[in-house]
């Protein structure tokens, strides 16, 4: 992956093992050596808590999560999450879900 910061980050986590097989150049995201030190922080926090955490980052909302949040997603969705954009994970239900992640966008607050 070239970036140690991120190997660091995930090394300890079995979806942060995951998290470095994904093609993140692939992403709007880009590779992880290029992520600003916001996201970054956030990556860290996320893969260093055991607590259920689901992180979107990005226009295009691109999903990242930890063990914790893993059974959430269920089998099915697991598969292709990590890096997706929230759309398209929840493709099913976001005329529901769109409108709420709209609105923090906009107001910075919750609806």
């Amino acid at each position: 992956m070239g970036a140690a910061w991120f190997e660091e980050a995930t090394a300890l986590s079995a979806v942060g093992r995951e998290a470095r097989a994904v093609a993140w150049e692939r992403t709007p995201l880009g590779p992880p050596e290029t992520w600003p030190e916001a996201l970054r922080h956030a990556v860290r926090m996320c893969f260093s808590t055991k607590f259920p955490v689901m992180l979107v980052w990005g226009p295009d909302l691109t999903l990242i999560y930890n063990d914790g949040h893993r059974d959430m997603l269920g089998t099915e969705k697991r598969a292709g999450a990590l890096g997706a954009p929230a759309r398209t994970v929840w493709s099913e239900i976001w005329d529901d879900v769109g409108p709420l992640f709209d609105h923090v966008l906009r107001t910075g607050s919750r609806p």
